[in-house]
């Protein structure tokens, strides 16, 4: 690691101790989103395959099951983000899952897809292609800064 980066991580552990009541504030917050997003998905299941077919990653047999098993995790995620004793695990799942839809949405964007995110489902929050990338890349730091905050 270079030295900007050891001289930022250990400001972060020094900081996000006293940072109890707003990490469990952005805990509820984005597990509220998630729980949101995953539940607006499966209202609007058939639209979501379609969104996960269009990405062309995933065999054609195996995307109703890829696009479940997304969804359950997201639910899942969003509902461990409300309990302290597994916050940490949820944010490093969510660390894992953004990396991998931000690295898809940055691919897109270099090969000039125009993809839809369907990121909340029938809520449809239109954000072109660099601000999706750019909100990705904030909720990837918030998830590594809960994940970074022990729970002690």
């Amino acid at each position: 690691m270079t030295r900007r980066i050891r001289i930022f991580i250990f400001y972060l552990r020094k900081i996000l101790p006293k940072m109890k009541k707003f990490i469990t504030i952005i805990s509820i917050f984005l597990g509220s989103i998630l729980l949101l997003a995953g539940f607006s998905k499966l209202i609007t299941f058939k639209d979501f395959i379609n969104i996960v077919n269009s990405h062309d990653i995933i065999p054609d047999n195996m995307i109703i099951y890829c696009s479940v098993f997304l969804i359950l995790i997201e639910i899942a995620i969003g509902i461990l983000l409300f309990s302290k004793k597994y916050r940490e695990v949820s944010a490093c799942a969510s660390c894992f899952i953004l990396s991998f839809f931000s690295a898809l949405n940055i691919n897109a964007l270099l090969t000039d897809k125009d993809l839809d995110c369907g990121c909340f489902g029938f809520i449809n929050i239109k954000l072109n292609d660099y601000r999706h990338v750019k909100f990705d890349l904030l909720l990837l730091f918030i998830f590594v800064l809960i994940f970074l905050k022990k729970g002690k």
